[in-house]
């Protein structure tokens, strides 16, 4: 296990300041979001650098509890957009079916229907 030092910006502070944590994860890069241990508890932050020394001024006593994986999330966000806009598409379609349904429905009845309804099928071809 090797310890290094993650400076890192609370997500929540309208300020930039940099805190420094300690951590021994391996995998931890800059913009990763991360869970921190704070004297008022658990707080989420982005990794702003990780090094092998101590920024001077700066004791970090505190560790860096885990990383954050949003991977799920975000695949979860883009599948509820995706979702919505393919329900637009299904509902604008469903309202031209119904549309050309009634149409064909009195162009049997109307003959004035009909006419309209032949020409515009062939002008829509």
């Amino acid at each position: 296990m090797t310890k290094k030092y993650a400076d890192v910006q609370f997500d929540n502070a309208p300020f930039s300041k940099l805190y420094q944590f300690l951590t021994d994860i391996e995998d931890l890069k800059s913009g990763d979001k991360v869970v921190v241990d704070t004297k008022n508890g658990l707080t989420i932050a982005t990794v702003d650098s990780i090094g092998d020394n101590p920024n001077p001024g700066i004791k970090a006593f505190k560790w860096v509890v885990q990383k954050v994986d949003l991977s799920a999330h975000e695949s979860r966000i883009e599948r509820e957009r995706q979702l919505a806009a393919l329900t637009r598409k299904m509902q604008a379609r469903k309202q031209e079916l119904q549309e050309i349904q009634i149409f064909a429905l009195l162009a049997k009845e109307d003959d004035a229907m009909r006419q309209m309804l032949e020409e515009f099928k062939s002008l829509s071809n």
